[in-house]
């Protein structure tokens, strides 16, 4: 019984613990994403700087478009790296709850394993006390059995002495119904 608990426990355990790795696997291919996006946004703001440059040589109405653009690119850059700050807390914290997840699996299944050796412990003792009784009533039953088999021979023996006795009663009493016969007859 607490085999196949520890085993239902495992198989939950084994679950939480690969969802939790699909969570970070998630979580890295996000981080991936988000990187590469970054990289885009790079290549994005370096063309938005060239054209800056030669919008600043032809005229000052492109001086301020520049100032948007920088301040676009400003945005990106604070925007990219928060949501790289936020990915990589996210894998962080997954991969920290998958560390607890194994630790508080590997706790469960030694406690489990430890009740299942003592359980395994009792059932070795209960075994080794009931072959004691069965072996104490079996000796105790071979005794009342050879005490019952002597009692019986005994018996035998005394009816075997009743018998011998009757029949020397009847052989005596037949002996002297002859000897009452034999003198009957010689009186007649």
């Amino acid at each position: 019984m607490a085999a196949l608990q520890a085993e239902e426990m495992q198989d939950e355990m084994r679950e939480r613990l690969a969802k939790a790795q699909e969570e970070l696997a998630s979580l890295k291919k996000e981080v991936g994403r988000v990187e590469s996006l970054k990289n885009g946004h790079k290549d994005r703001a370096d063309r938005l700087q060239k054209e800056l440059q030669k919008a600043d040589e032809t005229s000052s109405a492109q001086d301020k478009m520049l100032e948007e653009a920088q301040a676009a690119l400003e945005r990106l850059r604070v925007q990219s790296k928060n949501d790289l700050s936020k990915q990589n807390h996210k894998a962080q914290q997954a991969t920290m709850e998958a560390t607890n997840l194994k630790a508080q699996f590997d706790l469960e299944r030694k406690q489990l394993l430890a009740a299942a050796e003592k359980d395994k412990e009792a059932a070795e003792k209960d075994k080794e006390e009931a072959l004691a009784r069965a072996e104490a009533r079996r000796k105790k039953e071979a005794g009342e059995h050879e005490g019952a088999k002597r009692g019986l021979q005994d018996t035998i023996a005394d009816l075997r002495r009743q018998l011998q006795d009757l029949k020397a009663a009847a052989d005596a009493k037949a002996g002297e119904n002859e000897a009452m016969k034999q003198a009957r007859d010689a009186a007649e």
